[in-house]
């Protein structure tokens, strides 16, 4: 008689500390690129008005946006390691929540800092600000070049 076996295995409850410990690692590893990847395009699909000259985010909206990622990442780490030392009481939840909170929140706000130059004058969104300034041109005096880019101006000379 010819009969086949079957192994029945009963399904592993997978362990939430395992996943928020790999998620933390990936968020710390991505937090070099992933800024240049999602900040950009977000900002040019949500914010860019048709018409501007220039539209850019300052270098401190990546350096927050990679900031908030790690800190995400470390308040995970942090909340599952007081969870297994059996030390996470009130104060340790309310602590790695709001640590949470803010790292979240900060990030968000991240999205919404920007600036750009148009036909009308320059606007600016600051980092904790969810109201956008506008300086239209007859209301500046002066602008001047505060940052050079050198390699453009030796390919120039070359």
């Amino acid at each position: 008689m010819n009969t086949s076996g079957y192994t029945i295995t009963k399904k592993q409850k997978t362990d939430i500390n395992q996943i928020l410990v790999t998620t933390a690692i990936i968020l710390i590893l991505s937090a070099i690129f992933l800024p240049i990847f999602l900040l950009t395009p977000f900002q040019a699909y949500m914010y860019r008005p048709s018409g501007t000259w220039v539209f850019e985010a300052p270098k401190s909206a990546y350096l927050t946006f990679s900031f908030a990622l790690v800190a995400i990442a470390i308040f995970m780490i942090a909340g599952v390691w007081l969870n297994s030392a059996g030390k996470f009481g009130k104060l340790g939840k309310l602590i790695v929540g709001i640590g949470l909170f803010s790292s979240l929140a900060t990030l968000i706000l991240s999205f919404d800092y920007y600036h750009y130059i148009d036909k009308n004058g320059v606007y600016f969104n600051r980092l904790f600000s969810l109201e956008e300034r506008h300086y239209e041109w007859s209301e500046i005096k002066q602008a001047r070049q505060t940052v050079k880019n050198e390699w453009a101006l030796c390919q120039m000379i070359n």
